[in-house]
């Protein structure tokens, strides 16, 4: 007996399994979220790209309550958060692994920013 996360055109649905005679070990193998630090490394070795923008990019970008430089350092740090975290997200649109820490704050901060 098991629940699984079945992903399908973007919609994610947790399934109980009742016939699945699984054991621990093989729930952790196949599952990222047990262990999230392995899986967030596989990730980003995999996805992540570095930014390809160019200084100027960011004058555009610039916050103008802010001075100059915390402005543009802080489009910077968007930026890359940004590009972090779409390193971690799955081709079927969701972020599997740990739903803690940032992950379990980001959606909230991105509702609320919006």
């Amino acid at each position: 007996m098991a629940w699984r996360l079945i992903c399908d055109r973007g919609q994610q649905v947790w399934k109980y399994l009742k016939n699945e005679n699984s054991t621990s070990i093989d729930f952790d193998k196949e599952n990222p979220n047990s262990a999230d630090r392995v899986y967030r490394a596989y990730a980003i070795q995999q996805n992540y790209k570095p930014l390809d923008i160019d200084e100027s990019q960011y004058e555009t970008l610039k916050i103008p309550i802010f001075n100059e430089e915390f402005s543009v350092s802080a489009v910077k740090s968007v930026l890359n958060a940004i590009n972090y975290y779409s390193s971690l997200q799955v081709e079927d649109g969701h972020w599997a692994g740990d739903y803690g820490g940032p992950m379990f704050l980001l959606p909230g901060a991105i509702i609320t920013a919006h």
